[in-house]
């Protein structure tokens, strides 16, 4: 069997009915429009994604790692704001 482009090409493309939680930007978006440190279930409110434990988790992930960028802070334990270079940021 030989493959060709056209059957490869459809491996690499993301599936179709898959949707990206959130990405990076719109995240620290909500965090730099926020008064106060948020909690990832209130940032998944916010983004307007379904409040349940699949979304929050993967979100809490986000916020880790945008923190652990630097992008954000963890002001306390489960509490994000955005980080202190950024727009929107205080201090």
């Amino acid at each position: 069997m030989t493959v060709t482009a056209a059957s490869t090409s459809s491996k690499t493309a993301s599936a179709p009915g898959r949707r990206r939680l959130a990405d990076a930007e719109g995240v620290l978006a909500v965090l730099a429009q926020a008064s106060n440190p948020l909690r990832a279930r209130e940032v998944v409110g916010l983004l307007g994604l379904d409040a349940v434990d699949a979304n929050i988790n993967a979100l809490r992930t986000r916020l880790e790692r945008l923190a652990k960028a630097g992008q954000a802070h963890r002001s306390g334990r489960g509490l994000y704001t955005v980080g202190a270079g950024r727009p929107g940021a205080a201090g």
